[in-house]
């Protein structure tokens, strides 16, 4: 196979084929495939690079990394609505597009991290679950209390439930966590052409 060089992808005059190949690439998408070309070329390993699959994979990590941070955004409302249940679930997807970034992109590492977060948030959640859980068995044993005329209790077990909704929440996040998802999700779609 001939020697290839980053001049022939990305020639200062003309365009190659490459490039408009990149063109159709977001702008996240098309820094990824520039990362793997330039690390190949440090590496002596641009000859071998099957230029295709370095479109394709740059294309579907960048997707993917967008649908996780969507859903990222979508799993912090949940849970701020107090949802844990769907939050967690939105998580597990999250965790999924991840895989696809850090089978597929440029920076694993970076990918891992992200995934290693997601457990994280997936623990959070399930403990949030668990006092939301707990709070309302209170909150029903509360009622139970107050009609039956025990009114201490009730107070008793109200205060309880409502300390739980406390737990949950600080669990499951908030309104910092929404803007702080909403703050990630910010991949440019645009079209640009690399050169160099």
């Amino acid at each position: 196979m001939a020697a290839r060089t980053l001049d022939d992808l990305f020639p200062t005059e003309g365009t190659s084929d490459f490039q408009i190949q990149m063109a159709s690439l977001s702008d996240g998408a098309q820094q990824s495939a520039r990362n793997v070309l330039e690390q190949a070329a440090a590496d002596g390993t641009l000859a071998d690079l099957d230029l295709d699959a370095v479109i394709s994979n740059a294309r579907d990590a960048d997707e993917s990394r967008e649908n996780a941070e969507d859903l990222q955004v979508d799993q912090a409302k949940a849970a701020a609505d107090g949802d844990y249940d769907k939050a967690r679930e939105l998580s597990d997807k999250a965790e999924y597009e991840l895989k696809e970034v850090e089978e597929k992109g440029d920076d694993p590492l970076e990918a891992q991290l992200a995934i290693r977060d997601a457990d994280y948030d997936q623990m959070d959640l399930d403990n949030a679950d668990y006092h939301q859980e707990i709070a309302d068995d209170k909150a029903e044993a509360a009622v139970d209390a107050a009609e039956a005329g025990e009114f201490e209790t009730a107070e008793d077990l109200a205060d309880d439930a409502a300390d739980e909704v406390e737990v949950a929440a600080d669990y499951g996040g908030g309104g910092d966590e929404i803007e702080d998802a909403e703050n990630a999700d910010s991949y440019d779609e645009g079209v640009d052409t690399y050169s160099t």
